[in-house]
């Protein structure tokens, strides 16, 4: 007794302890729970101790309890305070350490360019080439690995080098094999290679220890493993079962001489990955190597149970170790797993994979299992301090026998018959019944997380076994002890990560498994699982009622983001406080969706549709009502209805929805009404809302049965609900029943528009399905709905808008009548004091006559105070409007555009005067518009649309007859110079008119273009192809026009500066008005405003414009070209070719600028060639060029961006080095030839060298930035 009292404490840690379990001397079930003391619970927030489950690791939770706080660093308390400041989360380290994990990534991409380049070294040259070059290639990496791996700031590029170099000798010798120069060999050709082969992995270790790093031993057993797979051509599974335990035996080997956890944990979850792929192949060849399948049962078996054993014992060693699958997880933001869990769970993938390939054969699966459970559960125990001697007799000891007894009745040296079963049943059944008992002894070291992983993994494999495809119920079963019994755990435990998994997982299984065959997550083919349809709509409404169970007790349990994963505390903080992570809105959402996923004919009857959602609205709704839910209901109604509505449009059945709603709705307004007199403006209109959305909703319900085709689909037992008409009418009375409810009450809500809006709506959309399906009882209560509600809230809405009214008038005389006596204060004050006040007001009058100098000049002395009062000449504009649209119908239906312009444009004159008149009296302004007089703005917006409404015209329109446009631009000009007169700030006046004029001339020609209405365009129109003066005279008027505003806008830039004048526009505005001629022009216009624009960017310093001037050059050049060639019969250039030129200039600029340290000009200079040698490779005829122009642009802007800190620059050519090979993987498709091939990874190549080099020297000084 004394030895078993010792064994219990040395079992127990300190979190155990602080948690008081006991462990009595049997079986005992109860002790899966966690007994609370009984003592009085203070309302204070609890803080969680820092439970680590050494096998588990450091994993966040996935759901925290209410009330309960994390101690994890940064985590922030209710109040807003911060305990202990937080590690980076994943946004800061991401921005801190990306790049420095981009570069790992460059690294790995080395690896992959140069083992390519090698193979096609090896396969494209003669051998008398190939074979040397392999060699200096292999000895180089080398040479490089030694001289830099001492060095700590180059140590990662040099163990790169070295991997790189242990490839191509690895490839070496395979092509030395290709070429024939093994076959003379006394040992055969082959077996000469796999000598040759481990020759080189023996080197490779060697170099290893040399240079003692892990990344090197790990690429040698790697390429062990590869060799076993290959050995299967030669000594079939035999062959690959002794080299797949060699190379794991190798692997820990290693991971014990070098105590590194690292090769321990890639031993782990590489064997099983090698294992699955061999037992689930099916004849495959990756890589040219044949994946020989194990075809011997027997031989299988005994190489997991071997391996399992290994990994088992390695695991349990190494459970401490760092390692890098935790250190990548840790990066990822999900904690910092243990050796122990990552390894393992890895390793599980293969190990699912040999289990799924003999899911036929239930025993021998269920054998694979056990004894996968049985290892790693004796070795999960161990690590949590459960002594080995505990766990000997039913662990250790019975393995050896039971293997022994699988095989000698696998070979027959004698039989057991028990109900048939196989001898791997029977292992199943004894080793279940060992493990069963060892887990339940020493069931106080198992930990949440272990409870509810374990809890998934059984579900997965309970999917794999089952044969679903004909016993679908049965899976259903089992999962449903599963999942209800992990729910009873959760909630007897008080853990939220159980509650929450049982809660969730279950739906998302469902969305896996119980959807359409086609669109299932998982191929049907791979996993086949066929449901019932009827067993599906039971077990989702079981599963509501286990929603309700779970969240009554740990409904207020939050989904927990952490810092780094959820990318900012805060927002985790702020999603905590809101409520919107608790596990009830997440079960509540993911319900919904996954109903909707799984909902089809075949798939769901209508009563399970129906039941379901009900049963979500109306549970929901309860726990509204019972206080429990945070935030605004209306959201999770919004949720509900969207999905409603689109079931009730392709079941039908629109009628039960609505009466489900009406349940919800009831529910939740019995809470929020509480609050319909509270101060807090957003709990007091939550009723007001709720009653809004859902007349809303009721509205698009109602129109449903009208608009619904009645053929439409039917679920199974859709006979059993309302259709139709009967759907109709039933909706009908509970819409009035819903208004009802509404109007009872009017008097408490505070906002009468909104509902009273609704309330239309939905009367409007009971008329219409009353007329629609005529229905004479529909259409009688609609109208009489109408005129009811509408009286009564008529009544109710002047009453109160005429209370508001006096409200408002009272509160505006007190405010003027507080102002006064202020000023007279500040009069007597002022003097005594010397205190002076600033009035606001002025201050916001400041601003907005700041604003308005960048359109207009000054009005006087006091256009402070009066500037912004202008006049609204608003029977001008009525006048103005009537002529607009008289006009286009003109144009349109007549299609004479030249006499709608003429007469439209005569008739402006005379209002426009008009309204100046009126101004000029008043001495006032008139309000601008883009800086020009509203009248004579809507004017000539309006001559723009009678132009399109007359080349939009049902009659003929020719391209040659532009005398229309000409009058369009002679009356636009005349507009604008008429806006100039008896105006003293023309400086700030011309631009505005000339921004009016050719505005107004693009937005003409664009949409005549778009609309097919024969307009001149640049590039696709030769504007000497008619020598009729109806088409020269308006082009060339419109050339000539373009190129005077050209000059005229410099004229007013240059007259600016010389009067020490700021820029009126900015680089925006030179951008616009430069590229606007652009569109208008045949090439003279636009290469003189790009020239003078580019003029004034680079006297105003700003790079923008020169950037954009340089991108559009060669589209202005090709407006000029291209017509030239088409007249004289020239071959000049194309457009791509001129790209090509200015981005090379462009890269060439932001190198001199990177050296002559301009810093201004280098990310324009950039963008020129990023923008031009994207369009010149998509233009030109060959893909090669496009990738090697985006390779240039990758290397040019990436070496930039390292010398001179830009991290948005090495951003931007890594992702030109994606974009190149995306491309580069088409042309590799469509075939290309070996030199070129040569020359792309030869291009690739240098590139990454160039970049890993530089980052690598320069590593901290970029993680500083």
């Amino acid at each position: 007794m004394e030895e078993k009292a010792s064994d219990h404490d040395d079992v127990e840690d300190d979190v155990l302890r602080a948690k008081e379990f006991r462990r009595g001397g049997g079986i005992d079930l109860g002790q899966f729970m966690i007994q609370d003391v009984e003592e009085e619970i203070e309302e204070t927030e609890e803080v969680l101790e820092h439970d680590v489950d050494e096998a588990v690791g450091e994993m966040a939770s996935f759901f925290q309890g209410d009330g309960e706080q994390s101690n994890e660093a940064g985590s922030i308390n209710r109040d807003g305070t911060v305990d202990e400041a937080s590690a980076p989360d994943s946004v800061t380290d991401m921005a801190v350490h990306g790049e420095r994990r981009l570069g790992f990534g460059l690294l790995a991409g080395m690896v992959l360019v140069w083992s390519v380049l090698g193979w096609v070294v090896g396969t494209a040259l003669p051998p008398y080439l190939g074979g040397p070059l392999l060699i200096i290639m292999g000895l180089s990496g080398l040479w490089a690995g030694e001289k830099w791996i001492p060095n700590p700031t180059m140590h990662l590029l040099g163990v790169t080098w070295v991997i790189i170099s242990m490839k191509i000798l690895y490839g070496f010798a395979l092509d030395v094999h290709h070429w024939g120069w093994l076959d003379d060999s006394p040992f055969g050709a082959d077996l000469s290679l796999g000598i040759f082969l481990l020759i080189l992995i023996g080197f490779n270790i060697l170099i290893a220890q040399r240079h003692d790093d892990d990344a090197i031993a790990a690429q040698a057993t790697l390429v062990l493993l590869a060799l076993g797979s290959a050995t299967g051509a030669l000594y079939d599974e035999i062959g690959v079962a002794g080299m797949i335990l060699l190379g794991t035996w190798s692997m820990h080997g290693l991971a014990l001489l070098r105590k590194s956890g690292n090769l321990a944990s890639l031993g782990i979850a590489v064997s099983y990955l090698w294992i699955g792929l061999h037992a689930f192949s099916n004849d495959w060849t990756i890589a040219t190597i044949e994946i020989v399948s194990f075809d011997d049962d027997l031989l299988l078996f005994m190489l997991m149970f071997a391996v399992t054993a290994t990994n088992a014992v390695i695991a349990t060693q190494f459970h401490k170790a760092d390692n890098w699958f935790s250190v990548a997880a840790k990066a990822l933001g999900l904690g910092k797993p243990g050796l122990w869990a990552i390894s393992v769970g890895l390793g599980m993938i293969g190990a699912l994979l040999s289990i799924a390939a003999n899911r036929d054969e239930t025993g021998y699966a269920l054998a694979q299992l056990l004894l996968l459970m049985s290892a790693f559960g004796g070795s999960y125990l161990a690590v949590r301090g459960v002594e080995w001697k505990r766990l000997a007799p039913f662990i250790l000891f019975p393995a050896p026998f039971l293997l022994a007894l699988v095989i000698l009745l696998n070979l027959e040296v004698f039989t057991i018959d028990i109900a048939n079963l196989s001898g791997y049943s029977i292992y199943a059944i004894l080793t279940a019944l060992f493990t069963s008992v060892a887990l339940l002894r020493n069931q106080q070291a198992v930990s949440d997380h272990v409870l509810w992983i374990g809890g998934i993994v059984i579900v997965i494999l309970l999917t794999i076994l089952i044969p679903a495809e004909t016993n679908g119920w049965q899976l259903l079963a089992s999962q449903a002890a599963v999942w209800i019994g992990l729910a009873w755990l959760g909630v007897q435990r008080r853990s939220p990560s159980i509650s929450g998994v049982a809660v969730l997982m279950p739906w998302v299984w469902l969305l896996m498994f119980a959807t359409d065959v086609e669109s299932r997550m998982f191929s049907n083919d791979f996993i086949p699982v066929d449901l019932d349809e009827q067993h599906v709509a039971i077990w989702m409404l079981l599963l509501i009622l286990q929603q309700l169970y779970v969240n009554l007790n740990q409904g207020q349990s939050t989904l927990n983001l952490a810092g780094r994963l959820a990318g900012l505390s805060e927002l985790g903080a702020r999603a905590r406080d809101s409520g919107l992570l608790q596990l009830w809105n997440l079960s509540f959402i993911l319900s919904i969706i996954s109903v909707w996923g799984i909902t089809r004919v075949g798939g769901m009857p209508a009563w399970g549709l129906i039941g379901v959602m009900a049963a979500i609205l109306i549970f929901h709704g309860t726990l509204v009502a019972l206080g429990q839910h945070r935030g605004q209901p209306r959201t999770m109604l919004v949720v509900w209805s969207i999905f409603a509505i689109q079931f009730g449009w392709k079941f039908g059945h629109t009628s039960m929805f609505a009466a489900s709603m009406v349940a919800g709705c009831s529910l939740m307004l019995a809470h929020t009404d509480q609050f319909l007199e509270d101060k807090n403006i957003t709990k007091r209109n939550q009723s007001n809302n709720i009653v809004t959305f859902q007349l809303l909703v009721m509205s698009a319900l109602l129109v449903i049965p009208a608009l619904r085709d009645n053929a439409s689909l039917e679920l199974t037992d859709a006979d059993w609900f309302p259709q139709a008409t009967q759907d109709a009418v039933m909706m009908g009375l509970i819409g009035l029943g819903t208004l009802f409810h509404f109007l009872r009450r009017v008097t408490k809500m505070d906002k009468l528009l909104p509902p009273t809006l609704a309330t239309v709506t939905m009367v409007g959309m009971m008329l219409f399905t009353g007329v629609t399906l005529e229905i004479e009882l529909l259409t009688t209560l609609a109208l009489l709905s109408f005129v009811g509600s509408g009286a009564y809230l008529a009544v109710q809405g002047e009453w109160r808008s005429g209370m508001r009214s006096v409200a408002r008038r009272e509160e505006r005389m007190k405010a003027i009548e507080a102002k006064q006596q202020t000023q007279i204060a500040h009069e007597e004050t002022t003097d005594k004091t010397g205190v002076q006040l600033i009035d606001p007001t002025l201050i916001e009058l400041a601003e907005k006559q700041k604003k308005r100098s960048k359109r207009a000049g000054s009005t006087g002395e006091m256009d402070l105070e009066l500037g912004d009062i202008q006049h609204r000449p608003s029977i001008v504009l009525s006048f103005l409007v009537v002529t607009i649209l008289t006009s286009v119908f003109f144009a349109y239906f007549s299609g004479s555009g030249l006499i709608a312009l003429l007469l439209m444009g005569g008739m402006s004159f005379l209002f426009i005067s008009l309204a100046r008149m009126r101004a000029d009296s008043l001495k006032l302004r008139l309000i601008d518009v883009l800086g020009v007089e509203i009248p004579i703005a809507v004017a000539m917006a309006g001559l723009v649309l009678v132009h399109i409404a007359a080349r939009m015209t049902q009659g003929t329109i020719l391209l040659v007859e532009q005398y229309d446009l000409l009058a369009l631009t002679i009356a636009l000009l005349a507009l604008g110079s008429f806006a100039l007169v008896g105006r003293n700030d023309l400086g700030v006046r011309i631009p505005n008119i000339l921004d009016m004029v050719v505005g107004l001339l693009v937005l003409d020609r664009v949409i005549a273009v778009l609309a097919g209405g024969e307009v001149p365009v640049p590039t696709l129109t030769n504007p000497l192809e008619f020598s009729d003066a109806s088409w020269m005279i308006p082009v060339i008027t419109n050339e000539v026009v373009l190129i005077i505003a050209a000059l005229l806008w410099n004229w007013v830039e240059r007259e600016r500066q010389n009067r020490g004048l700021q820029d009126h526009r900015g680089a925006l505005g030179r951008i616009g008005y430069a590229v606007s001629i652009l569109l208008l022009s045949f090439g003279p216009a636009a290469l003189l405003a790009l020239t003078l624009m580019v003029r004034r960017g680079w006297e105003w310093k700003q790079p923008a414009v020169l950037m954009v001037g340089f991108i559009v050059l060669p589209i202005a050049l090709n407006e000029l070209v291209w017509w030239i060639e088409s007249e004289y019969g020239l071959s000049l250039f194309e457009v791509w070719m001129s790209s090509m030129v200015v981005g090379s200039l462009g890269l060439v600029a932001a190198g001199i600028a990177t050296y002559t340290e301009r810093g201004l000009w280098i990310s324009a200079s950039l963008w020129v060639a990023q923008v031009l040698f994207v369009f010149s490779g998509i233009l030109s005829p060959s893909l090669l060029l496009f990738v090697l122009l985006i390779l240039a642009m990758s290397t040019t802007s990436w070496v930039i961006g390292v010398l001179t800190l830009r991290r948005g620059w090495r951003i931007v050519g890594f992702l030109n080095l994606v974009v190149a090979w995306i491309v580069a993987s088409v042309l590799i498709y469509q075939g290309m030839t070996a030199l070129a091939a040569l020359a792309l990874l030869l291009a690739t190549a240098v590139l990454l060298a160039i970049i890993t080099y530089l980052t690598q020297s320069r590593d901290e000084l970029l993680a500083s930035q």
